[in-house]
């Protein structure tokens, strides 16, 4: 069936493969980290620091953040009456980003009325 040659090439490739150095888990682990997760917490802690200082703890209470992407927060906020006080105070929120925390890359809140995590 296989020619001596053939048995030989796949017996090569076969031990090639083993020689390859395997990668410890804990380097991958700690570049994900490194790359990925620590950035994107960082990122989290400088929004909510932000939002903490724009938005009045009274108007809290009745939001919050759901979501952040695509440069936009998503807002919960548990009555229309709350929502239309945060809209009122949506510029304010962009322009604290702007200049406190230009890298989160923030333009944009978006307000949605429903039942706000607690």
């Amino acid at each position: 069936m296989y020619s001596d040659e053939k048995l030989r090439q796949v017996t090569q490739n076969r031990k090639s493969w083993r020689q390859k150095p395997a990668t410890m888990i804990g380097q991958v682990a700690a570049e994900l980290l490194t790359r990925n997760i620590i950035p994107i917490s960082e990122k989290r802690e400088k929004i909510d620091e932000i939002w903490q200082r724009t938005v009045p703890e009274k108007l809290r209470e009745h939001c919050s953040i759901e979501k952040v992407s695509n440069k936009q927060i998503l807002v919960v906020v548990d009555s229309p009456s709350y929502a239309g006080q945060l809209r009122m105070k949506v510029r304010a929120i962009i322009n604290a980003f702007r200049q406190d925390a230009p890298r989160t890359g923030i333009t944009s809140v978006r307000i949605v009325i429903g039942n706000k995590k607690t």
